[in-house]
């Protein structure tokens, strides 16, 4: 999972941990700080320098899913690659704004092409989006050719009814406007046939993001984020803060 800092990358991986969680699995950790502790997972709170030590240590206790709080260096890159490569679930956090440049930042890392294909399973580009709050929202037939122009939309949003944050606020969201937050995310999932053409390079990772757009198999960040707008839940300021408005899909 990859995003900036406080996008929400660890929320996730936790409850994606709560998901995969069974009796019968050993699931193991390695984070700094450990955020959020799961009954039946052990969780080891490790400063980066100890990574190496402890997962091979890790390794002798067969483990099924190893959960690595964050990528930051070529060790780290490694230990989660080999981890996947000897059969481990791995789930992890990295830093890129999109998806497909996860692939790019493990090879930045010194981590050959061929082994991210043959492992990475799936990618995923995450933002924390602010909530519109409910009690004083305030709802327009659609936007300004001004606007259009500079969130980058299409004609359809002239008369695409959508809501935006209220200046004053009201008591139920202390004055802010927005009440709460929600995750958009982009994944890209790595098919057999794709891993094996990026494997020989006849597929670069931008292009693995162009055609997972093409055939429509998941959302990008942009359009998860549209799709808030278009149902009332949030604005285009919340949206152009954390995601480039300036291009379409």
């Amino acid at each position: 999972v990859s995003g900036p800092t406080g996008s929400g990358k660890s929320t996730t991986l936790n409850a994606m941990l709560r998901e995969l969680n069974r009796p019968e699995d050993n699931i193991l950790t390695l984070e700094n700080p450990v955020e959020d502790e799961i009954m039946g997972v052990l969780h080891c709170d490790i400063r980066p320098s100890e990574f190496k030590p402890m997962i091979a240590s890790f390794m002798r206790s067969d483990p099924d899913i190893i959960l690595m709080g964050e990528v930051r260096d070529l060790d780290s890159a490694e230990l989660a690659i080999e981890a996947a490569i000897t059969g481990h679930k791995v789930l992890t956090t990295i830093h890129t704004p999109r998806a497909s440049q996860i692939i790019e930042r493990f090879e930045q890392l010194g981590i050959e092409r061929w082994k991210i294909a043959q492992t990475l399973k799936a990618a995923c580009a995450q933002r924390l989006l602010k909530l519109l709050c409910p009690y004083c929202k305030i709802k327009k037939s659609g936007l300004a050719e001004r606007e259009i122009r500079k969130f980058n939309l299409g004609e359809e949003w002239r008369e695409t009814p959508i809501y935006q944050r209220a200046a004053e606020g009201c008591p139920e969201c202390h004055g802010r406007g927005y009440y709460g937050r929600a995750a958009i995310l982009e994944i890209i999932p790595i098919t057999p046939e794709w891993s094996d053409a990026l494997s020989k390079g006849t597929l670069s990772p931008y292009e693995l993001e162009l055609a997972v757009r093409e055939q429509g198999i998941l959302p990008s960040l942009r359009k998860s984020g549209l799709q808030f707008v278009r149902e009332g839940r949030t604005d285009l300021e919340a949206l152009r803060k954390v995601i480039d408005m300036s291009s379409a899909d």
